[in-house]
């Protein structure tokens, strides 16, 4: 969905098995499980497993050392961890890598499993390399005087992020999102990054993307929890000072992806999440005034209680209040403020 300005769009999250396609195991000791591209061969004894926690896809003892045979020449690598049984309780799945839980027999996840970004901490494999060129940087803002940047554009995945807002009442150019990658992702690979925003004295950073995990069962597939992959929101504009440029804010960051199959059956609550929504984008700062006051705010995250509702945008900042007859005083370093109303 559409998130607005300076924010980013939902994902397309994997919540059914990919067409079946059964291929040969490498070895008569090993079965293999999952589609066409997706496939992984293990052998038997692999026994139970409780996650809890956080899990660093880079240097969890969990993970195997290798990819499993069977996983396919296109994918990424990712951080693979395996048993015949395994429940996932609370798990919070960070580092460079995507996530991939592979059960034999049956996997249920009872808790939220969470590979989403927040703020600086970057969900499992958040960052892809596989992210298209924004079409348009914003403008920096001024010369001459305190004219404002232009805001950074959302991070686009499978649907195109939201555009930046413009800089200096429309003066300065925004950012525009890249255009959204075509089909169904191939690849476990998470979300992009929004973009900074504009300025020349400071910018508000973009949000990271979000994470990727892949949920595999031999048997079934039961998530009476959530999963979260969402990205991070983008971070505030920063006051330039008198007479200097100040900062637009940045976009959030994509939605990752949630790739999930169940040989014989993938079941859910009815209070289960699926979210892989876009971070609010940062707001932009106002002109002059101390900067800790001027300074645009950071977006929001996305909430995975409230999936359908778009994660909120930072306010931006307004260098002016308005009065009763909709007059309008200047005031130092500016309040919190929408079209009519400061807070």
């Amino acid at each position: 969905m559409r998130i607005g300005n300076d924010a980013t769009t939902d994902s397309v999250i994997g919540d059914a098995a990919i067409d079946d396609t059964a291929l040969d195991g490498p070895s008569d000791a090993a079965s293999c499980y999952g589609p066409s591209g997706w496939q992984v061969c293990l052998g038997a004894g692999l026994g139970s497993k409780t996650l809890s926690g956080t899990i660093n896809t880079d240097t969890s003892p969990e993970h195997l050392a290798a990819a499993p045979p069977g996983w396919g020449g296109l994918q990424p690598d990712a951080c693979f961890i395996v048993a015949e049984v395994i429940t996932v309780s609370t798990v919070l799945a960070v580092g460079s890598r995507p996530l991939a839980l592979v059960a034999t027999s049956q996997l249920t996840v009872t808790g939220l499993l969470d590979v989403a970004s927040h703020g600086s901490t970057r969900g499992a494999g958040s960052q892809s390399i596989e992210c298209k060129p924004f079409l348009r940087i914003p403008a920096n803002g001024g010369p001459p005087g305190d004219t404002g940047g232009g805001g950074g554009a959302g991070g686009s995945f499978m649907s195109r992020g939201g555009d930046g807002g413009s800089g200096d009442a429309g003066n300065h150019q925004n950012g525009l999102a890249a255009d959204p990658i075509l089909g169904v992702p191939m690849r476990l690979r998470g979300g992009c990054a929004g973009q900074p925003g504009g300025g020349l004295s400071g910018t508000g950073g973009g949000g990271a993307g979000g994470g990727a995990v892949y949920l595999l069962s031999g048997g079934e597939l039961t998530i009476m929890g959530s999963i979260n992959a969402s990205g991070s929101s983008g971070l505030g504009g920063v006051n330039g000072g008198d007479e200097s440029p100040h900062g637009g804010g940045g976009g959030g960051g994509s939605g990752g992806l949630i790739v999930l199959y169940g040989a014989s059956s993938i079941a859910t609550s009815t209070t289960t999440m699926l979210v892989a929504n876009g971070g609010g984008g940062g707001g932009g700062a106002a002109a002059g005034g101390d900067p800790q006051i001027a300074n645009g705010r950071d977006g929001n995250d996305p909430l995975v209680t409230a999936p359908t509702t778009p994660a909120a945008g930072g306010c931006r900042r307004y260098q002016w209040r308005w009065q009763w007859r909709r007059r309008r005083q200047r005031v130092p370093g500016g309040r919190c403020c929408d079209r009519r109303h400061c807070r």
